[in-house]
């Protein structure tokens, strides 16, 4: 068996090729960068090889509006500036746009990117500030686009209760018991919270969605489904989405291969293809992702479980691998982690009663009576208009938006 060392420089030698490989294009290199380990560990490897030929590596950063309140707690970070100003201060060679994206939202841009996508889409979040990146990048002569959307599940692997229940499954006991206090420490919590959470993971899935229940903090996450119930039945849906753990995604904590194996397997990159590529020939920019490298996953998903926890430490194995690469000031961050458009929620509050008329015309054309669930999203709406649209945590708002998509969707091809 290998040592630390020789796995973590057999890492960066695969990650390295990963990223050179996808530098190739006549014009300009850029990259969505966000104050995190992927696409942090990606902008440290191609900052220098890009240097080598004196070229510069554009980064782009969503930051909030300016109206933004604050919502989140100590651990989640919504502006990750101070974080990404790292790049051109260590590399030279780097240079940082940071965009607020004011004015604009993710109903501001439903009808282009339908036309765009030729489909509906459910992954609105993040639509408005991607679509602005792209505009600037393409103002600068980039034609390549670099990101870190898979490394959560390939080079920042590292979530504790897989590896705990991983450890279990294999009888090592002591192991996780330590794990989990050594953890507890490290995060100043309760040992005894890890040892139920531990537990709870081992249980059947029924068991733990009962227990859940009964505790009243069972998230609804069919509050998230705008589709006809009776059409649902009749496509078998719960038998599919139960053949690929769809159903069980954010109840079931499996062990270690299994979650990764859930964000790495072809339906999720088929999944995902089809966004990227349409987005890629609208703005002539390609995007490539090295954390989704094959050789990348093969050695990832290989890397021996103690490599990613040890110790309590959770993704341990990149911020070991990448010293002496990845600025420190990312690299031993472990306090804070950024929360993607954090602001959205707040955005589109101000024209979300303007929608009423909308939602009440859902249901006239035919398939959106066959396909939606018109009944279900008219309540939700009515719930939304008295809610707090200061978090972006409410599964009401997001039913009701993706079934605006959908409408649209019908009604502009149909």
């Amino acid at each position: 068996m290998k040592n630390d060392s020789e796995y973590e420089q057999t890492f960066i030698d695969i990650f390295t090729k990963s990223v050179k490989c996808r530098l190739r294009s006549r014009k300009n290199k850029g990259i969505y960068l966000s104050g995190g380990l992927d696409s942090g560990a990606v902008a440290s490897i191609a900052a220098p090889e890009l240097k080598k030929n004196g070229k510069t590596l554009y980064s782009y950063t969503q930051i909030p509006f300016g109206g933004y309140k604050d919502w989140l707690n100590k651990s989640k970070i919504a502006d990750e500036t101070e974080y990404v100003k790292e790049y051109p201060r260590i590399f030279g060679n780097v240079q940082s746009s940071f965009l607020p994206c004011e004015g604009i939202n993710p109903l501001t841009i439903i009808d282009k990117s339908v036309d765009v996508l030729e489909q509906p889409y459910k992954t609105f979040e993040n639509s408005y500030w991607m679509d602005e990146i792209l505009k600037r990048a393409a103002l600068d002569n980039v034609d390549l686009m670099l990101d870190g959307q898979t490394g959560n599940a390939t080079i920042s692997w590292g979530q504790f209760s897989p590896y705990v229940k991983t450890l279990l499954q294999h009888g090592r006991i002591i192991k996780s018991f330590n794990e989990i206090k050594t953890n507890s420490r490290n995060r100043n919590s309760n040992p005894y919270k890890g040892f139920i959470k531990a537990l709870l993971d081992m249980m059947p899935y029924s068991f733990k969605k009962k227990y859940l229940y009964l505790k009243g903090s069972l998230e609804d996450y069919g509050k998230l489904c705008p589709v006809n119930p009776e059409f649902y039945a009749l496509m078998d849906e719960k038998n599919r989405f139960r053949k690929f753990k769809i159903d069980t995604y954010f109840m079931h904590t499996g062990n270690s291969i299994e979650q990764r194996l859930k964000l790495v397997n072809c339906y999720s990159h088929a999944h995902l293809s089809c966004p990227e590529n349409k987005k890629s020939m609208e703005f002539g920019i390609a995007r490539r992702d090295p954390t989704r490298d094959i050789r990348v996953i093969q050695f990832c998903l290989n890397l021996p479980e103690d490599q990613y926890v040890r110790n309590g430490e959770e993704r341990r194995f990149i911020r070991h691998a990448m010293k002496g690469i990845m600025p420190d000031k990312i690299r031993l961050n472990t306090g804070e982690r950024g929360k993607q458009a954090a602001d959205w929620c707040q955005r589109i509050k101000p024209f979300w009663k303007d929608l009423e008329t909308e939602v009440s015309s859902l249901g006239n054309h035919v398939l959106e009576e066959k396909y939606l669930d018109i009944k279900g999203i008219k309540n939700n709406y009515k719930l939304t208009l008295n809610m707090d649209f200061e978090k972006n945590s409410a599964p009401e708002i997001r039913m009701v938006i993706r079934s605006i998509i959908f409408g649209r969707f019908i009604r502009n091809n149909f």
